[in-house]
């Protein structure tokens, strides 16, 4: 060869797991309250994607023709409930939509179950906050400097 490699779609969606799975894995360590935050997110997400493909399938929406399509910009509102992604917008009926709603099902029953366990760990489960409030607690009782009780804390992510 040349040297040169194609990046694919297929290489572009394996980059987006790995990227989603680094992202949940930090949220995860930032805090649980982070982490359940972020994986409600993403079954909303598959939620509204199974709901799309509902009424695509059941008819409520009609399919696009050609010249429909050359009628709108590519983000126009009109085409909102035809199309799923962000950058890369692709019509529901360009898909292989029993394939893409059997991996929705499988993500929606992971995402769920995720978001169980993450919700049934409080307070007082979560070690590292507890942690935290020992070294703050600490600070208070032996300041490094006589009635210097101030204690900041940084924080990967705003909701943490």
């Amino acid at each position: 060869g040349d040297g040169k490699s194609v990046f694919k779609q297929v290489d572009r969606e394996e980059s987006l797991i790995h990227l989603m799975r680094v992202n949940l894995l930090k949220r995860m360590e930032s805090s649980i309250n982070s982490f359940a935050l972020t994986s409600q997110k993403l079954l909303a997400q598959v939620e509204v994607l199974l709901q799309k493909i509902d009424a695509h399938e059941s008819g409520d929406i009609e399919a696009l023709n050609i010249e429909d399509i050359q009628d709108f910009e590519m983000d126009s509102p009109e085409l909102e409930p035809f199309m799923i992604g962000n950058k890369t917008r692709v019509l529901l009926q360009d898909m292989d939509l029993i394939r893409f709603r059997q991996e929705l099902e499988a993500d929606k029953i992971f995402l769920t179950s995720i978001v169980e366990s993450a919700q049934t760990v409080d307070e007082k489960r979560d070690a590292k906050l507890e942690k935290l409030k020992e070294v703050i607690a600490k600070k208070v009782r032996e300041p490094l400097n006589p009635g210097n009780k101030k204690v900041i804390v940084f924080t990967a992510f705003a909701d943490t």
